[in-house]
């Protein structure tokens, strides 16, 4: 299986389209206003997209009031935002997400990254990856944590 990690910038549909109705919802509309400040990679099987993730440079208008209030301060600290990142469901299984966030570090060395989850089984992923889980949201009965990365020796 040959993958290949590329910028879908140029192409962003290919990305919206493997990704469940809800997300695309959220964020197909509105990235043109997104696109200045964010890029889009993806992980390709041949040209099949096979998994990807949003990198943002900003905060976003459809972020949660958590969201906003810690990524003003990591934006401000020179932090980047992932979102959306997704894997096929067919692609499961086979460490695709890793596999994307490994690329995303090379691609981007000595950047520090921030993330929030809403469902918790989600952060053995994240912590397994080196990121750590910094603060916890549960005010109306929705948990939300924020979990940060920074770079290693250039990692």
């Amino acid at each position: 299986m040959e993958l290949t990690f590329t910028s879908a910038q140029n192409s962003p549909t290919d990305f919206f389209n493997v990704l469940p109705e809800d997300w695309r919802l959220l964020i197909a509309p509105y990235w043109d206003t997104y696109a200045p400040t964010s890029t889009i990679y993806v992980l390709k099987c041949d040209t099949e997209v096979v998994a990807g993730g949003i990198l943002f440079g900003s905060v976003s208008p459809d972020m949660t009031p958590f969201e906003k209030e810690h990524g003003h301060i990591y934006f401000a600290l020179g932090y980047l935002y992932i979102g959306f990142l997704w894997v096929v469901p067919k692609w499961r299984g086979a460490h695709l997400g890793s596999t994307w966030l490994q690329e995303l570090k090379k691609e981007h060395k000595h950047q520090a990254f921030w993330l929030t989850i809403e469902e918790e089984s989600l952060k053995e992923f994240y912590i397994k990856n080196g990121f750590q889980c910094i603060a916890e949201n549960k005010l109306q009965g929705n948990s939300e944590w924020l979990l940060i990365y920074h770079s290693v020796n250039g990692d």
